[in-house]
Parts: structure tokens; sequence; C-alpha cells
């Protein structure tokens, strides 16, 4: 699978193996993952290095909810396990 680039270089991903249920079905840009579901705000530049914005909706643990957090840009990238910290050895929610 690839992504999918919608409006403004935010990044659609497709749903994995089926359909996938809750938000992640209904909001394009959503996907159901191990820690949450998570909103793929789009694709920025920080000091001029790109990365992808994103954000939990619903997590296990309510205080990760709407926390912002960057990913390194990797436009071969289809899952949120596919992505790598940025600036980070590994997510705060890992």
């Amino acid at each position: 699978m690839a992504p999918v680039y919608g409006n403004q270089q935010s990044i659609i991903f497709h749903k994995r193996g089926g359909v996938a249920g809750g938000l992640s079905g209904d909001n394009p840009g959503i996907m159901s993952a191990g820690p949450g579901k998570v909103h793929i705000l789009g694709a920025n530049k920080i000091n001029g290095e790109k990365v992808f914005s994103l954000r939990f909706v619903q997590a296990g643990e309510t205080k990760h909810v709407n926390t912002p957090f960057f990913a390194r840009y990797n436009s071969d990238a289809i899952w949120l396990d596919d992505l790598k910290p940025w600036k980070s050895d590994k997510f705060f929610f890992e």
C-alpha cells in the first residue's frame, strides 16, 4: 500500500486490512493504532526539516489526547508503526 496525499500536503493513510471502526472509518486522516486513534494533521517544516504533525483523538491514557507530536517525514509510511519520532529515540507514548 502507498500513502495518499490530500490537500495542503497532508497525508491520509489507507486503511490496512479491512474496515477500521470508530472515528477512523468516518474521518480521513485518522488511523486506529495500538496506542489509540491518531489524527495526521499534515506535513510541516520545523527548522527546515520536513515532519509529520500528529495528535491523539482517543488514547488509552487520557493525558495523551490532543497532545501534539511529530514524526520524521517518510513518504513511504502507511501506518503509525512506519513512522519514527522526530528528535527523539521513541515516542512519548511508547
